[in-house]
């Protein structure tokens, strides 16, 4: 029996919203779920309204009909096959196994675009596909979405989804992911902090203590004092960098602000005991963007 179409719509949405969600705040190899409170809900209005037709006098007086058994109908769709509205191309088609697809839309999702410089919403394009890995498991799916900027409409980015029954993981993405850096974190050095977050995002925490120490000392060798420094002794310590450039910060600034010396050390610790700590990468990191803020806040260069 097919699904009540309430239900197959209900379903739909609710795959479009998850996939935004999936694209527009998680990253590489995060997963989200496609709830089934609303599907649920869904059932009940129709198991309701099924009721109200059959207690009519025209029901009561001809008999009542079997009730449908609308929580099977939603098994059904969990475990069917689902399809993006904008696909141009399908490989092991439901249709091959006589099963009816769910229809979902690809949703408009949000992300950084390099043309524009800010996180932008981008529009499904028509060049997407899906297919299934085992013809007899139509709840393994990959989906291969593909979004253009709404803003300059000449930047594109492709996602590899991997459906395994309600859970999405996001498992590729073309090109490589661009965070929005802080303004406060200095043009030479942004690099640097998107390599750390996409690292961090990614589950490489070990990584992303290393490019943010690297920002840190790379920050220091472009100061005036560190300078210096290496012209006397070519391979300083970072504590010795630490040291010289904490000195060149006005007294106000060194006694109400972080000054990247104890951050340094601490993600120091942290790589050589290789501890791949996400709370030593976010404190730290909430230090340095409070650091450079200061800098701005004292006007210096």
């Amino acid at each position: 029996m097919d699904a009540h179409p309430n239900l197959r719509r209900t379903l739909g949405e609710a795959i479009k919203d998850t996939l935004k969600e999936l694209l527009s705040e998680k990253h590489l190899y995060q997963s989200t779920v496609v709830p089934k409170d609303s599907l649920e809900e869904a059932a009940k209005l129709c198991r309701e309204e099924e009721d109200f037709h059959q207690a009519s006098p025209i029901n009561t007086r001809s008999g009542r009909s079997p009730r449908s058994d609308f929580s099977g109908q939603c098994e059904d769709l969990i475990s069917g096959y689902w399809q993006p509205t904008n696909a141009s191309t399908v490989s092991g088609s439901a249709k091959q196994s006589g099963l009816e697809n769910t229809m979902f839309e690809a949703p408009t999702v949000r992300t950084y675009c390099p043309r524009c410089e800010s996180n932008e919403p981008f529009n499904p394009l028509k060049t997407s596909c899906f297919f299934t890995l085992k013809t007899d498991d139509p709840t393994v799916q990959k989906y291969f979405l593909s979004f253009e900027c709404q803003g300059c409409k000449s930047e594109s980015v492709s996602y590899l989804i991997h459906r395994q029954a309600m859970k999405l993981t996001l498992c590729g993405r073309d090109p490589m992911q661009v965070v929005e850096v802080p303004r406060e974190i200095p043009k030479p050095f942004r690099e640097r902090y998107s390599a750390a977050e996409i690292a961090f995002n990614a589950g490489q925490v070990l990584a992303a203590l290393f490019l943010l120490r690297v920002l840190i000392e790379e920050f220091w060798r472009s100061q005036d004092e560190v300078k210096k420094l290496l012209g006397s002794n070519p391979r300083p310590t970072g504590d010795e960098m630490g040291k010289a450039y904490k000195e060149t910060l006005p007294q106000a600034m060194r006694d109400s602000f972080p000054t990247l010396h104890s951050e340094y050390n601490e993600l120091s610790a942290s790589i050589h005991q290789a501890s791949d700590d996400s709370k030593v990468y976010l404190s730290a990191r909430g230090k340095v963007l409070k650091h450079f803020e200061a800098r701005r806040l004292f006007e210096l260069k």
